[in-house]
């Protein structure tokens, strides 16, 4: 927990930690742990739920012989935090001091991880899916609840679901992924080499690989992660942090120098993630603000930004799970529904609802094959009809979205986990697959679609020389031009792209279109939304509001779980406060 409000809220009225910590005597099932491998597993209901008592779980570092540390307030374990600031602090210090060696290192390494372990990232994927499929449909599993069978959640579902999707740095990467992922696909993707594709049939591919990027292989680490340490904490009675789930197979090992590199890593990870979430949002907000006001887009003021962001993040912090996260969750969620009901009836309804039904069933169509596809051709990097996939796609995508979403789950699973107590195995999954999914796969048809309409309408009247370009000069690809003309092209370039002579009977105006293949991919989403003449600045506000509001609510969500890892699982302590502003300063 986050403050010490939170502390009030679980632990016993009236009593103090101290207080708790001495009157709390180690429990039979607290010995087993101790003893023996299988632990609590073998140990009755009422012993079992006698460590899930939050009071309990204060004195658990002690009994369980962990690394604790007291003094002035402040409660952690100093092996996981000092090895993690000693870590980030040599890190950030090196991609300061060395930033192009760096970065080339760690392209490098990322596409050694790409040649050699596809397989095994893809592979991994696919036995989560199977394997959450299974206890989903399981009774005996599904209807199992994390906490004591009369345990009560600590939210209403609505809330819940709000939280759980809020604090997961979706709101962020949806903005700016939104309309940006769909039209990077178009252009360049593992198909597009065969030559063989209609622009339909290569839009329709678009939107089914930010499917697959953004779908259920990609909640399901979430989702893995949440209920482990959700079974680890609350009913096995185990400390609410990363190490616990380790726990069944390597026993009290957990409890030893093993779970402290264990949850070093998962603070590495977290910390790391809200550092991508304030930087993504930080670019984004930059953009958007030089779109609306002419504010410069500089280092500078990034920086400022994200400063901002971890004040706020730090006072959200300070006023705890329930005051704090739980309220900016449900206030970023509605605002981003409120973006997404505006586009879908500002542009063409019609065509984005059949774009979402259209693009369910061709993901339906092709879950298997694509949730398996390793490019092992391609990546040989021998095309013999040169009509292979380009051999650093994978790396460019689909590892590298794995690779991100896996080490965001450590936080994201543990807040899950955190805000789930009472919920049954069965509500976690329907919780954080369905939804999250469904809502994601909406988002994706509605404004990948809006980008991809946008797309055409810029081919189209660039080919026939339609529109005054009377901004930035954009340029138009020539590529469909002469299908567009049906032959008849006066297109003086044959590059992708290339301005045409011709002598257009009417010209109109068309500053509001552009061909986003031309933008980078923070100006697409603002190029889609200011196409709205009437609402399109309103809609630019709006987003920034849901982009520091995501970024906010994930950097409190992230101190959250911080403190928790480096707590050792109690929470409360003054290593929660400063988190946020670890996080600020290595962003």
């Amino acid at each position: 927990m986050s403050s010490s409000s939170e502390v009030e809220e679980s632990s016993p009225e009236g009593a103090s930690e101290s207080d708790a910590v001495e009157s709390i005597a180690p429990t039979t099932s607290l010995k087993r742990i101790r003893t023996t491998r299988r632990g609590i597993s073998g140990a009755t209901d009422s012993a079992i739920f006698a460590n899930s008592d939050d009071a309990n779980k204060v004195d658990l570092p002690r009994l369980l012989h962990m690394n604790d540390f007291q003094v002035s307030g402040f409660r952690g374990n100093p092996v996981v935090i000092g090895l993690s600031l000693l870590g980030t602090l040599i890190l950030v210090i090196i991609a300061v001091a060395k930033k192009d060696e760096f970065f080339s290192h760690t392209v490098i390494t990322k596409r050694w991880i790409t040649n050699n372990f596809t397989w095994l990232f893809i592979g991994a994927q696919n036995i989560w899916v199977l394997f959450i499929a299974y206890i989903w449909l399981i009774p005996k599993y599904g209807s199992m609840k994390l906490g004591h069978e009369d345990t009560k959640p600590d939210y209403n579902t609505v809330t819940w679901f709000m939280m759980m999707f809020g604090t997961a740095g979706t709101g962020t990467g949806l903005v700016y992924y939104g309309v940006g992922e769909p039209i990077l696909h178009l252009g360049y993707n593992r198909y597009v080499a065969r030559g063989y594709l209609t622009f339909d049939e290569i839009s329709q591919t678009s939107i089914n690989l930010a499917y697959y990027h953004w779908g259920i292989h990609a909640w399901m680490c979430y989702t893995i992660v949440g209920l482990s340490t959700g079974v680890a904490a609350y009913r096995l009675g185990l400390p609410l942090t990363i190490r616990s789930c380790f726990f069944p197979i390597f026993g009290k090992m957990v409890f030893g120098w093993f779970g402290d590199v264990v949850d070093t890593l998962s603070v590495f990870t977290t910390l790391f993630a809200i550092c991508i979430s304030m930087g993504v949002g930080a670019i984004q907000i930059n953009t958007g603000l030089n779109m609306l006001f002419n504010v410069n887009q500089s280092t500078g003021v990034k920086v400022i930004l994200i400063a901002l962001m971890t004040v706020l993040g730090g006072i959200s912090a300070h006023a705890g799970l329930r005051r704090g996260v739980r309220v900016l969750s449900i206030i970023s969620f509605c605002v981003m529904l409120s973006l997404l009901f505006m586009a879908l009836l500002a542009d063409d309804t019609k065509y984005l609802l059949n774009l979402f039904f259209q693009s369910i069933g061709h993901h339906i169509h092709t879950f298997i094959v694509l949730g398996s596809h390793t490019d092992a051709f391609a990546q040989l990097g021998i095309s013999v009809d040169k009509k292979s996939g380009p051999q650093i796609w994978m790396d460019w995508w689909t590892i590298f979205y794995w690779s991100w979403w896996v080490s965001w789950s450590p936080f994201v699973g543990m807040f899950i986990a955190r805000i789930s107590k009472g919920r049954t195995i069965k509500e976690v999954i329907n919780a954080s697959l369905t939804g999250p999914v469904l809502f994601t796969m909406v988002w994706f048809a509605v404004f990948g679609g809006a980008g991809l309409r946008m797309e055409r309408l810029a081919i189209r009247d660039g080919c026939f020389a339609r529109c005054k370009i009377v901004k930035d000069n954009v340029a138009f690809s020539s590529d469909y031009c002469s299908s567009a003309l049906y032959g008849n092209s006066l297109a003086s370039s044959t590059a992708r792209v290339g301005y045409f002579e011709m002598v257009p009977s009417t010209i109109r105006n068309c500053s509001d279109i552009r061909q986003l293949s031309t933008r980078t991919i923070d100006e697409m989403w603002f190029d889609v939304i200011s196409q709205y003449s009437n609402i399109g600045n309103f809609m630019i506000v709006i987003s920034l509001i849901a982009m520091v509001l995501s970024v906010v609510t994930t950097n409190d969500s992230g101190s959250i779980i911080l403190n928790y890892i480096g707590s050792n699982g109690v929470g409360g302590s003054v290593w929660s406060r400063s988190s946020s502003g670890h996080s600020g300063l290595a962003s």
